[in-house]
């Protein structure tokens, strides 16, 4: 997602905050006698040096415009709207000594022996597990106050280890990813917003119904129409092809929606019935006949048919989807198939991106 720059730009207050900071304690590892700039986060206040804030030569920090344009007395406390964890990580990686950095970097070091006793051991060693929230953080308040080179550095660190994240972290650590992924910038978001999403209906298919209204009120947040259907599409695959002796409220209650998505999910569901009714059980044989004299490619409709006769009828959909997948305009044609199931009496699949149309007041 592609985001002017200047719209990042945190505003930073720079007022006097006499009765908050009356209350405030300093933080036990980030509050430096010598420091020349006093930060308000969360109720702790974090003495810092103004040259730290400011060393990212790539760009002008938003810290350094505030300084520039700074007018008030050295001594004002400035609040800041972050979490004091973060913030505290955040100050790590501006004042993280060498020792600290060499180690780190050693520990995400993998290597591949290719001689000698090398053909023993033909895995790369295991990389060290880092904080995963951590560098978040880092990477998080990097790209909020327009520091590229923490940013880059705390995102080269998290890399390696995202895949492996993904599938064990909890659903607020998802939520917080799609979160960060709508803001970075874009190769960091593409990678972030596809593997979390992902991820979400990964844990849906999985039947994990309490997660359906909270993943689409996250889609809604962020307007990922994709997303939504996606989600809204999960729903209504576990209710054609669950019991059928269950009532639509029925189904519907443990999945946590709201009223307006319990309202879009009914009248999608009910236009979508509409227009792609489940074709003949009897039409579901073993053997895909041949529409040719022969068919050429009529191996490859038979593995085609094979992946579709594992499927459920009652679904056309998924079914629809393999069959025009493999058209005769295709690189791996099976129009025995097309023809068989009768696709082209069928709307064009992309009418399902239209029918789950929010009708939040």
């Amino acid at each position: 997602m592609d985001v002017d720059e200047a719209t990042l730009a945190p505003e930073i207050r720079s007022e006097p905050v006499p009765l908050l900071s009356q209350a405030a304690v300093p933080d036990s590892l980030y509050f430096f006698p010598t420091g020349d700039c006093t930060l308000l986060v969360g109720g702790v206040l974090f003495k810092l040096h103004k040259f730290a804030l400011c060393r990212d030569a790539e760009s002008e920090s938003a810290f350094s415009h505030m300084f520039q344009d700074a007018e008030g007395s050295p001594t004002e406390i400035i609040p800041l709207d972050d979490s004091v964890e973060e913030f505290r990580h955040f100050c790590w990686a501006l004042y993280a000594l060498p020792d600290e950095i060499y180690r780190l970097g050693m520990g995400q070091k993998t290597q591949k022996t290719t001689g000698g006793f090398g053909r023993f051991f033909n895995k790369s060693t295991p990389l060290e597990k880092i904080d995963m929230r951590k560098f978040l953080g880092i990477c998080n308040l990097a790209h909020k106050y327009l520091m590229p080179r923490f940013e880059l550095w705390a995102w080269s660190v998290l890399q390696p280890h995202l895949s492996s994240y993904f599938p064990s972290c909890t659903l607020d650590d998802l939520e917080y990813l799609v979160d960060l992924g709508m803001r970075f910038r874009k190769a960091h978001s593409k990678f972030l917003l596809h593997n979390s999403e992902r991820e979400w209906l990964g844990r849906l298919r999985s039947k994990n119904t309490a997660c359906f209204g909270r993943a689409l009120t996250l889609a809604e947040k962020h307007n990922r129409t994709s997303f939504q259907t996606d989600i809204y599409m999960e729903i209504r695959n576990q209710l054609l092809v669950g019991p059928s002796t269950i009532s639509l409220d029925e189904f519907l209650t443990p999945m946590g929606l709201v009223e307006h998505q319990r309202e879009c999910f009914i009248h999608g569901h009910a236009e979508l019935s509409a227009m792609f009714q489940a074709p003949p059980p009897k039409l579901f044989v073993t053997t895909v006949p041949s529409y040719s004299s022969p068919c050429a490619t009529h191996a490859n409709c038979e593995k085609v048919w094979g992946r579709i006769i594992c499927l459920d009828f009652r679904n056309v959909i998924p079914i629809l989807e393999i069959a025009r997948q493999h058209g005769r305009t295709s690189l791996a044609p099976a129009p025995c198939v097309g023809r068989f199931l009768d696709v082209d009496s069928y709307p064009h699949l992309d009418v399902v991106k239209t029918v789950f149309k929010s009708r939040k007041a």
